[in-house]
């Protein structure tokens, strides 16, 4: 048994070595770049066209030292050593069966790998890939893996590949790797209008439950902000607003509201909805021939609690459904946004702007 275990070891351990010394020898030289937006240099491209070949390994990949001296001792500037008579010349000094050369090629709207697989005893071209991009410069590391996989019948990442390849697709972070991140924290002006039933008791007197006001209130506050999803030209954000109306007709009506929003880094549109949280005056009372009635206790007549200048201070809260676009003035962001806080007997309407520098 021990002696059918030993040749079995033996007869694996000389089929695999048997199996590396077949591994043809294979060398990468020649990545030209052609108006080239990214700070990889040919001799990066050939270093990252190496070592995805080494990962597939079905060949022997030559170092990059050994064909750099190789380059010096042929008198060739590997800059300029991009043609097939000068790859083969190479392939031939360093004792290659395979040459891999090629070029990453940039243009207005797209980005273009194209590598070609020489055969060095015959001289023919044996097999090429072209692959087209979106232009990312900084994903030129993940085009090669795509491109020398397909090249060689190997599983890609499919997801990857969509990303980089489909234009009509949603941009995302790989895509657009350098978008700047829309900050609009600042600041917050603006004027609010009150409809229904809430507007009647505002312009009503004092001694009525009514607050003696116009119906619009001017406003003031600040937006903070914090993003928590990013991807591309958008980002998921949520927005804190404390606000004060109505100092303009000597009422102070504080406000939070809290947006759960999705903003265009680039064209600067936005929309969100959330909740606000406001404290407002209200009392219990009860309607009789027409008057809201506080501590009258009428009999027969049923309570309700209502906005109402005579009551005590207590938290309502309502929904906002919240639109906006930011302009862009050099470094000064200025956003508009409209609102609408829904309501079943008073709807409100605003509009706020602000500034900030950009970030």
């Amino acid at each position: 048994m021990k002696k059918q275990m030993l040749i079995l070891v033996i007869s694996l351990s000389f089929h695999a070595l048997r199996a590396q010394q077949t591994k043809q020898k294979i060398a990468v030289v020649g990545i030209e770049r052609v108006n080239a937006t990214g700070s990889s240099t040919s001799e990066n491209l050939a270093s990252m066209v190496a070592m995805e070949l080494e990962k597939i390994e079905s060949f022997e990949v030559l170092d990059k030292y050994d064909i750099r001296s190789s380059l010096k001792n042929l008198n060739i500037n590997p800059e300029d050593c991009y043609g097939k008579t000068c790859i083969l010349q190479v392939g031939k000094a360093i004792g290659a069966n395979k040459m891999l050369g090629g070029l990453v090629e940039t243009y207005p709207k797209k980005m273009v790998v194209n590598l070609r697989l020489i055969d060095v005893e015959s001289g023919q071209l044996e097999r090429q890939q072209v692959k087209e991009f979106n232009v990312v410069p900084l994903e030129v590391n993940s085009m090669i893996e795509i491109s020398v996989k397909s090249m060689f019948g190997q599983k890609i990442d499919s997801l990857l590949n969509r990303r980089l390849t489909q234009t009509e697709g949603f941009d995302n972070a790989v895509t657009l790797p350098n978008v700047q991140r829309l900050k609009a924290e600042g600041p917050r002006m603006g004027v609010a209008l009150i409809t229904g039933q809430i507007a009647n008791i505002m312009t009503r007197k004092g001694n009525d439950g009514g607050f003696n006001a116009h119906p619009y209130l001017f406003q003031f506050g600040y937006q903070f902000e914090t993003e928590y999803l990013n991807a591309g030209k958008y980002q998921a954000l949520f927005e804190f607003i404390p606000m004060v109306s109505g100092l303009d007709q000597g009422l102070f009506l504080p406000s939070v509201t809290v947006i759960n929003g999705l903003r265009n880094n680039i064209n600067g549109w936005e929309i969100g909805i959330g909740p606000i949280f406001r404290i407002t005056t209200q009392a219990n009372g009860q309607w009789v021939d027409g008057q809201f009635l506080i501590d009258q206790n009428v009999a027969d007549v049923p309570y309700e609690k209502r906005l109402d200048s005579r009551g005590k201070p207590a938290l309502s809260t309502a929904v906002v459904i919240a639109a906006g676009k930011t302009l862009r003035s050099g470094k000064l962001n200025l956003p508009i946004n409209a609102y609408m806080i829904p309501g079943k007997d008073s709807w409100q309407f605003g509009l706020s702007f602000g500034f900030n520098a950009s970030r």
